[in-house]
């Protein structure tokens, strides 16, 4: 199967077309294989981060009607798998240095492993380093990339 690096590479372009980036890509093979593609509007489009609009049902159909047969047509997925196209979410995972670097000064819950214990933690996320994370948190001020096991944006919902 193609990794995901070179998939988000050759559909990267095509998503730019429709307006849209892709925010991250995740491979679940349980079954059948299951490619999830998340996507948000470009950050071109004038508005500013955290209060970028969320992408809408139409422009997510309207480029996942495109991307399946693209990713056939190339080889990139098996034309046996499944594809799901959606927004990543307000409450987004934070996986990669550029994500973590999208949601500075906002609240996050990250999980993570220091000394061998398993602690979860909701702070502000002050700073990215090529190292690691900054918090707002007694318990956890800095967290290397290699201790995070899972990280999430906790946007405060207005109701």
């Amino acid at each position: 199967m193609t990794e995901v690096g070179t998939i988000e590479t050759e559909i990267a372009p095509m998503a730019g077309r429709y307006g849209l980036a892709v925010y991250d890509i995740e491979f679940v093979s349980l079954g059948r294989p299951l490619l999830r593609v998340f996507v948000e509007k470009c950050p071109s489009t004038g508005e500013a981060q955290p209060e970028r609009a969320g992408v809408s049902i139409g422009e997510i159909d309207a480029f996942a009607k495109v991307l399946i047969p693209f990713l056939t047509l190339q080889g990139l997925f098996p034309r046996e798998g499944r594809v799901e196209v959606s927004s990543p979410g307000i409450f987004r995972r934070l996986r990669r240095k550029d994500h973590f670097e999208s949601a500075v000064g906002q609240p996050v819950e990250v999980t993570a492993r220091t000394g061998g214990v398993k602690q979860t933690v909701r702070a502000k996320l002050l700073a990215v380093s090529d190292d690691g994370i900054t918090l707002e948190s007694d318990a956890l001020p800095f967290l290397p990339f290699s201790d995070i096991l899972r990280a999430k944006l906790q946007t405060e919902v207005a109701i």
